[in-house]
């Protein structure tokens, strides 16, 4: 049996983080909108930065909520501690990093 994000020779695989299997996600997804609802019939809210990191949390790892794809070309380069300075024979960057929504 194969170790979570190990591949069969035991190099790192990518594994998606899914946050909404997860219990507090599960109770937060559930449980915010009551509190939102609870608070505006009252004639409350919550300060801005708390609704911020709320709605953040239930859009961190989502891939409706866009995704970061990074591909590369599988050299070691970018783990060396002289990373910044590529030698002249590589025009560029070994990897390349996309933003999709």
């Amino acid at each position: 049996m194969l170790s979570p994000g190990k591949d069969a020779i035991g190099h790192i695989t990518y594994e998606r983080h899914r946050p909404e299997q997860t219990l507090l996600y599960q109770l937060i997804e559930k449980h915010y909108p009551a509190l939102i609802e609870q608070l505006d019939a009252q004639g409350k809210s919550l300060p801005l930065y708390v609704h911020q990191e709320f709605e953040g949390y239930l859009k961190c790892g989502r891939l409706e909520h866009g995704f970061l794809r990074v591909r590369c070309d599988g050299s070691d380069k970018l783990n060396h501690p002289d990373r910044g300075n590529l030698p002249p024979n590589i025009k560029q960057p070994p990897c390349s990093i996309q933003r999709r929504h």
